[in-house]
């Protein structure tokens, strides 16, 4: 009977330790989960760049020469920026208003020149019904001098990838919803494959990646037919940044012409050289010019790099 007891005793005791250790290792997991969502979703921008843990001294600058793989800094993209976004929507509504100009706003790279960091382009695109104004926030490598690639929902990662690959990826997916490496998806059927949103879903209300694919194939931004070309650019102009524009990405050159005006058509326009053609890129990585290093031509205080966004767009 003795025997049976201390068995039965030992065997309670070892239950309890077994339920102990479980215990803790699921209060470790939960905390571990909510410590990396909270990292993840560190909000970048200079409101809140000083309380990021982690992430070195709280100086404005901090955030534009983290590198886009820092454990703790990680810097992306901002959906916002994507032509077609319900955000650029109320941007291009200010700009209609004060302008009486009804046009797109987007960002991209204009070929592989630094020299044009921070300007801003008004592009007349074959089959587009409206003029997009474009601020050129990347450079890269693989753009062809005279073509703008412009940043679009699944345009294709082209030679970086933070969307879908890295140590903490902008979306949780995989790469093979996501089309061609340049170009993305060649027909509109297959943007319901796409993720939806990004893997920390705090920005309220978050830009839908499903949405945004479909509105660039039902507006040609991505070409007419299967929607797999790169429309011709009819017309280029460099202009002067609109207020709406650069106060949403962060950067304004300060050695903008004067002369410049708001459209192609008046004879003081500055035309670029035609025949180039609107490519498409979406690679969710911190653009070129978010490093104010990379930026090297006078910008006005406080705009002197791109802001770039947190794991949420």
């Amino acid at each position: 009977t003795c025997h049976f007891q201390y068995v039965t005793v030992v065997m309670m005791m070892t239950m309890m330790f077994i339920i102990l250790i479980v215990s803790l290792y699921i209060g470790i997991l939960e905390a571990y989960i909510n410590a990396s969502q909270a990292r993840c979703c560190l909000n970048y921008d200079y409101a809140s760049a000083g309380t990021a843990a982690g992430c070195g001294t709280p100086t404005d600058d901090r955030i534009k020469v983290a590198p886009n793989g820092c454990d703790t800094c990680m810097a992306y993209q901002c959906l916002d920026w994507t032509v077609g976004s319900r955000t650029n929507a109320l941007r291009e509504a200010a700009f209609r208003a004060r302008t009486g100009q009804d046009v797109y706003f987007g960002v991209g790279s204009y070929g592989n020149n630094m020299t044009r960091a921070g300007y801003c382009y008004r592009l007349t695109v074959t089959n587009v019904l409206k003029d997009i104004i474009v601020q050129v926030v990347n450079q890269g490598a693989d753009v062809l001098d005279g073509n703008f690639d412009l940043m679009t929902a699944d345009g294709g990662f082209g030679l970086f990838d933070a969307c879908a690959d890295g140590v903490e990826p902008f979306y949780n997916t995989n790469k093979t919803f996501w089309g061609d490496i340049y170009g993305g998806v060649k027909d509109i059927t297959y943007c319901k494959n796409l993720p939806e949103y990004s893997v920390c879903k705090y920005n309220q209300p978050p830009e839908s990646l499903v949405d945004l694919c479909i509105w660039s194939f039902k507006n040609n931004i991505r070409g007419v037919g299967n929607g797999n070309t790169n429309p011709q650019i009819k017309r280029m102009c460099q202009i002067q940044c609109p207020v709406e524009l650069y106060t949403a990405t962060g950067l304004h050159r300060s050695d903008e012409k004067a002369t410049l005006g708001s459209d192609c058509l008046s004879s003081t326009a500055h035309l670029e050289p035609s025949g180039g053609h609107m490519t498409r890129m979406m690679d969710c990585a911190k653009p070129s010019y978010g490093w104010a290093y990379n930026v090297k031509y006078p910008t006005f205080p406080n705009f002197d790099a791109v802001v770039p966004c947190r794991r949420d767009g």
